[in-house]
């Protein structure tokens, strides 16, 4: 059985009321400090995203189940939004029972030679899982050890450190590809850090979770490695701090406490204190899950994300993903982008219980999987938890707690949090974006609700100048940061632009190395407004400068711009030094692509018919939204039954060209296209067919200039974006042209970017871990580029070539994957 140890607290201890000012001199050091105390190598630098199998399925483990699970992940409901995985809960993880008990050594799953021994009927091929998770599905398998079910203390009672088989359990995870590992308590090896360390021998980049400590934790104990140094050195990714959890509002509360029983003597020590890299958390998820009569409500399940996201802990899911009613239940709390900005802040504190009640009560709450009684707890009737989201400790993201059984009006002072709010600071509700109302003092929450707010100081943006404001030092390698939504009241087309303007005077001023960031805030902000103009200029700089021109936002999956119109969202003539980063530019409306199945073909008049799939907009749509005589195109492609994709047919046929629509009839989703060049004779009855207009609706303009950045950017339904005229020093780093969903046969209609032209050369152009699929022209495009790299890209299904190089000399290609497309020079 899993280990299942219960707490007993007197009713007179309260759970760690905190010094807050000695908390707060200790988060004035902390961001500092974290970076020489936790091991960096890359890892988990926000809190880890992702799904594991123990919660839903406990023991019924399957290859085949956690391949469905991570076909769930990867599917998208068009009325609902991205993937699971494309919010960024990428990792599919096996629990307990994977394993082929006693068919090991003395009735182990190890082998003479220490090698586990995989459950061949229900596990037959784990390498090729792990490559079918990857191909398909885009995601990483994680696995599990010093297991729990038929665990291998061979009559020794714990904790002891018989030593177990940690190399070979290392050696085997990277063998078969998985990239992460979850150590339990149950077994023989009970050292995390040899466990980290021949973890990282094997794989560097196996993320590393120990479930172990928290055995002695749970049991009053201190670990082989003791704790406080455990915590310093951390050679795991993130850790357990508690015992098992249950679908059981309380049980999920009192995990939360006892965290902060653990962490409180090491909050105040930034070499200890969780960090990134170094996560800790109450156990995964019980959003959704189910076992007998347990279950969370909605309302618990809200509150439930809310604490995980305040305390900076990994997201695990556990519910079974392939139920589609649980699903749509649960996919508005576990994918709110303002939630999951919260969780990924990092300024120098994960969050912490900052206050609570007097008032308390009894309650014996349950454990583990399946849930079974434990013994009576302490409960504070309400609790206030808090997280710091800037240095300056005037932003925060603050959880209101109400744990009562009851109805409650729990009390509220920003005082609660911090002084550096001021006494009247604005309020946003995470879950709806709305303002919240401070006036009253206090909230009125239903039993086990609670109010998730951010607050921030009003006194932060400075009087005046606004291109003065929040400047963080001065001279060289400076930088000033200009806060779209504190300066302009929201984030418009207009306080986009403003502010741009105002960064462009002030970097004028500003030398070499210096930058000035356009800062906007995590959310889905809905710029669509905007018809006849782009959505931001960037390129009204006449003179040569030095500083930098940044348009950042919080993180591309949670920051989050809805453009619109058939203008590009970003134009500029000149541009020089301007960079945009860590943002997602989403449209709106698609006005430029369609799909549908062929009903009929007429080779002599070059006629296809189709029916379109709902939602698409007709051809004649796009035909009025073009703003080119460029000709329009279609091509074949297949839905993937298995992974609900639309790949590519790849043939002679591409960019069959169509000019004039008509309506088949009277049916508005019949439509007869009239081609003008292109062979349709693989066009039969049943074909699946993409359809597109070519220039409208661009990502990105730019002519002329030099040094533009894009890194970490996502566009969603976007024409190609372009950048020509000899502009060089241009970087495209970590960035993704994506679809909402699966079945669309195109992300976008132009393509991806699009950089140089034959009017001049460009030169040290380069496009890295760039993530491309079903674009609607060429992926990356290089015209006239006189150097330059495309490195380590994935790219599939594009509606032309998938690296295009056209009249370029020293392009350097390495580690790219193309799929269904071809690479060509010309």
């Amino acid at each position: 059985l899993k280990l299942q140890f219960l707490y007993l607290i007197a009713p007179d201890v309260q759970f760690g009321q905190p010094n807050k000012g000695m908390w707060a001199k200790a988060c004035g050091v902390l961001a500092a400090a974290a970076a020489a105390s936790a091991r960096d190598d890359g890892l988990a630098r926000t809190p880890p995203m992702g799904w594991r199998s123990w919660n839903s399925m406990m023991g019924d483990v399957s290859q085949g189940r956690i391949l469905a699970q991570a076909a769930a992940l990867a599917k998208s409901y068009p009325d609902l939004g991205p993937s699971l995985r494309d919010v960024g809960y990428t990792d599919v993880g096996i629990d307990d029972e994977w394993q082929a008990c006693g068919l090991g050594v003395n009735g182990t799953f190890h082998d003479a030679k220490g090698r586990p021994i995989w459950n061949k009927a229900i596990f037959p091929d784990p390498p090729q899982m792990v490559a079918d998770a990857k191909a398909k599905y885009g995601l990483t398998v994680g696995w599990y050890s010093n297991n729990c079910r038929c665990h291998e203390r061979q009559g020794h009672d714990w904790p002891w450190n018989g030593g177990g088989h940690v190399l070979q359990d290392a050696v085997a995870t990277a063998q078969v590809g998985f990239k992460g590992m979850k150590v339990d308590s149950c077994g023989p090896a009970l050292n995390m850090t040899e466990w980290g360390a021949q973890l990282r021998a094997a794989d560097p980049d196996i993320v590393i979770e120990d479930c172990l400590s928290k055995g002695f934790w749970a049991n009053g104990l201190e670990p082989i490695v003791p704790t406080a140094e455990i915590l310093k050195t951390c050679p795991m990714h993130f850790f357990r701090t508690t015992s098992d959890v249950a679908p059981e509002f309380y049980s999920m509360l009192a995990n939360v406490n006892q965290q902060e029983i653990l962490l409180t003597p090491y909050y105040e020590d930034a070499t200890r204190a969780p960090r990134p890299g170094c996560w800790s958390y109450p156990d995964m998820l019980e959003v959704g899950v189910t076992h007998g009569d347990f279950a969370m409500s909605l309302v618990e399940s809200r509150t439930h994300f809310a604490l995980w996201c305040v305390m900076s802990s990994p997201l695990i899911l556990g519910f079974d993903l392939t139920n589609e009613t649980v699903y749509r239940n649960v996919y508005p709390i576990i994918t709110n982008a303002r939630a999951l900005a919260v969780n990924k802040a990092w300024a120098g504190n994960s969050g912490r219980l900052m206050k609570n009640s007097t008032d308390t009560f009894v309650f014996a709450p349950h454990h583990g999987a399946p849930a079974h009684p434990g013994r009576p707890l302490v409960f504070s009737a309400f609790q206030i938890f808090a997280k710091p989201l800037n240095v300056a400790r005037t932003r925060w993201a603050v959880l209101v707690l109400n744990a009562d059984k009851h109805a409650r009006t729990v009390p509220f002072a920003p005082a609660d949090v911090s002084s550096a709010l001021g006494g009247a600071p604005s309020a946003t509700d995470v879950w709806t974006g709305r303002p919240v109302d401070l006036s009253r003092g206090a909230f009125s929450l239903a039993a086990h609700d609670a109010m998730f707010m951010t607050l921030e100081a009003q006194d932060e943006v400075q009087e005046g100048d606004p291109t003065a404001a929040r400047a963080h030092g001065a001279g060289k390698g400076s930088v000033h940061t200009l806060n779209v939504k504190a300066l302009y009241g929201g984030v418009t087309p207009e306080a986009l632009q403003m502010a741009i303007t105002a960064a462009q005077k002030k970097r004028a001023s500003l030398s070499e190395g210096d930058e000035v960031r356009v800062e906007i805030d995590a959310g889905v902000w809905d710029v669509a407004d905007v018809a006849a103009a782009a959505l931001m200029d960037v390129g009204k700089t006449k003179a040569a400068v030095d500083a930098w021109l940044t348009v950042a936002g919080a993180g591309m999956e949670v920051t989050t711009l809805v453009t619109g119109g058939v203008k590009p969202d970003i134009t500029g003539r000149g541009v020089q030094r301007v960079r945009f980063a860590n943002l997602t530019f989403q449209r709106a409306h698609n006005v430029t692509t369609s799909q549908g199945v062929v009903t009929a073909t007429d080779a002599a008049a070059g006629t296809v018919t189709l029916r379109l799939d709902d939602g698409y907009p007709t051809p004649q749509a796009i035909y009025d939204n073009s703003t080119s005589s460029q000709p329009r195109y279609m091509r074949r492609y297949v839905l993937n039954a298995t992974t609900g994709n639309c790949d590519l047919v790849v043939d002679d046929n591409h960019q069959v060209m169509w000019n004039v629509t008509r309506q088949a009839g009277v049916d508005p989703r019949v439509w007869v296209l009239q081609t003008t060049r292109g062979d349709i004779t693989g066009y039969t009855v049943g074909s699946k067919v993409g359809v597109k207009s070519k220039h409208e609706a661009q990502s990105y303009y730019i002519v002329g200039g030099d040094a533009v950045e894009f890194l970490s950017v996502r566009f969603l339904g976007h024409s190609r974006g372009k950048i020509r005229s000899g502009v060089s020093n241009i970087k495209f780093e970590d960035c993704v042209v994506a679809k909402l969903v699966p079945s669309q046969c195109l992300a976008t209609n132009g393509g991806g970017p699009q950089l140089g032209s034959g009017d001049a050369v460009s030169y040290n152009v380069s496009v890295v871990r760039h993530t491309s699929r079903n674009t609607g022209d060429d992926s990356v495009a290089f015209f006239n580029v006189g150097s330059g790299a495309v490195r380590d890209s994935y790219i599939a299904d594009s509606f032309a070539r998938g690296i295009l190089l056209n009249n370029c000399s020293g392009i350097a290609l390495e580690g790219n994957t193309l799929v269904r497309n071809p690479l060509l020079r010309k």
